[in-house]
């Protein structure tokens, strides 16, 4: 396993968003990675080349930095803004690691001349859906968010990942699983089985179609999404790794591509991120028996 990724997967929460890959992809795209860490002596560093970072032995903090550069009229001048796609990685109930990597960050953000650093942990504000009787605050989530608030830290209106995640405990048996599922569900899965609907691994051949059927899927449902070139680079290099990596799984009727969606795997998660579908047999519910196919294959995969 590539150093960094080695680093990260052994912190809390660790996110393939994190990762080296991800950060090879935003290379590609204007963006240049760095790779911060920090370690229980009280020594933390940032470097472009996170083979240097292997002298750390004990990790208890790390953060996958974007960083791009500003040009202003045509010169470029020393400014460019920051962003920490779901990191930065630690505990965050400690406040006395939360408060060193806080401040760390917050002076390096002023040497690099940025405008604002962004960053969206996997901090835990709450639980249940939003707005319902079962929403209920993390009384730890929210003293973090009070004390970024004291620190000088707003609160984006522009958001990048999704605000609120579903999380799927893999541990209970397939029966098991099945049986925490509402009835309609098990029976739309059981529907797609009986009407013919077969599965496939889509290779690296199946990319330009599933592009066309993703985008297909943002006209139908008006979400905005990025030039085939970029899933595409997305797509092959987490498939051409080994972890993380990243399957598509396709869903065919009579040998024709009607549903897909791809599952990114990084220390023992399993993530659900593109989701894509064509009008044609939608009747013969072919997502719902992809999602069971994710789980079930999540699951062989030892993801918890």
């Amino acid at each position: 396993m590539i150093v960094w990724n080695s680093i990260i997967s052994k912190l809390p929460n660790p996110h393939f968003l994190q990762t080296y890959e991800w950060g090879q992809v935003k290379a590609r795209y204007g963006w240049e990675p760095l790779y911060a860490v920090w370690d229980a002596d009280g020594k933390w560093k940032v470097e472009s080349d996170p083979n240097i970072l292997s002298t750390f032995h004990s990790p208890v903090a790390a953060a996958l930095i974007l960083k791009r550069q500003i040009n202003r009229n045509g010169f470029a001048a020393r400014l460019s803004i920051l962003y920490s796609p779901k990191g930065p990685l630690l505990d965050w109930t400690s406040e006395p690691l939360r408060n060193r990597v806080l401040s760390d960050l917050q002076s390096f953000a002023k040497k690099q001349g940025a405008i604002f650093l962004k960053m969206d942990p996997d901090v835990v504000l709450g639980t249940g859906v939003p707005a319902s009787e079962e929403d209920v605050l993390e009384s730890s989530g929210q003293a973090v968010m009070s004390e970024l608030k004291r620190r000088g830290w707003e609160y984006s209106s522009d958001q990048i990942q999704f605000k609120n995640t579903v999380l799927i405990d893999l541990h209970p048996s397939e029966e098991e699983l099945l049986a925490r599922m509402k009835q309609k569900t098990r029976y739309n899965i059981r529907l797609a089985e009986k009407k013919g609907v077969s599965l496939r691994v889509g290779k690296h051949e199946d990319l330009g179609m599933l592009y066309k059927m993703y985008a297909e899927t943002s006209v139908r449902d008006g979400f905005v999404i990025r030039d085939e070139g970029y899933y595409k680079t997305v797509w092959t290099l987490f498939m051409n790794s080994s972890d993380p990596t990243c399957e598509p799984i396709i869903a065919e009727v009579d040998g024709e591509p009607v549903a897909a969606i791809f599952v990114f795997y990084f220390a023992g998660r399993a993530y659900y991120v593109y989701g894509m579908s064509r009008d044609v047999h939608r009747e013969k519910m072919p997502a719902y028996l992809l999602q069971w196919e994710a789980m079930k294959r999540a699951k062989a995969k030892r993801c918890a």
